[in-house]
């Protein structure tokens, strides 16, 4: 009904497509589930801990915040796994595409080298073309 509606939409992408900047291809879309029942053929995202980015803009600038994830990842030992998740934050309160926060997830590896104490940052790409660590916490595995 209205309520799943409202929840959102969201995409994935293979990290592979992610690595080699091909966004031509995503793998499916989802949303979130409005309850705990299983449905046959769901997907259901990985528990654990991801490397964070938000954007604030058009999709076309998605790329360069990839990037930036993929840096701090390889800069920081950090091994990414899995799919990169995007999903839309203010999808219907909007009336401005270049006001559009999209947030992006990527699952960090459980054996990267610093995964047990890392610190795990969420970055935002703004129109500048800065990408600054806006918060930061230390989470425990």
């Amino acid at each position: 009904g209205i309520e799943q509606i409202r929840m959102g939409m969201g995409s994935f992408i293979s990290l592979d497509n992610v690595y080699k900047m091909n966004f031509d291809k995503y793998e499916g879309v989802y949303t979130i589930a409005l309850n705990k029942k299983s449905v046959p053929n769901s997907f259901i995202k990985p528990q654990g801990k991801y490397l964070c980015g938000y954007q604030k803009g058009k999709w076309d600038k998605l790329p360069a915040l990839y990037q930036q994830m993929l840096d701090y990842a390889h800069g920081n030992n950090l091994q990414l796994t899995d799919y990169a998740y995007e999903v839309g934050l203010n999808d219907f309160v909007i009336s401005d595409e270049a006001d559009y926060i999209t947030k992006i997830m990527i699952k960090i590896n459980e054996n990267s080298w610093l995964y047990s104490s890392c610190i795990v940052y969420t970055l935002l790409y703004q129109d500048t073309g800065e990408c600054r660590i806006m918060k930061a916490y230390n989470k425990k595995a």
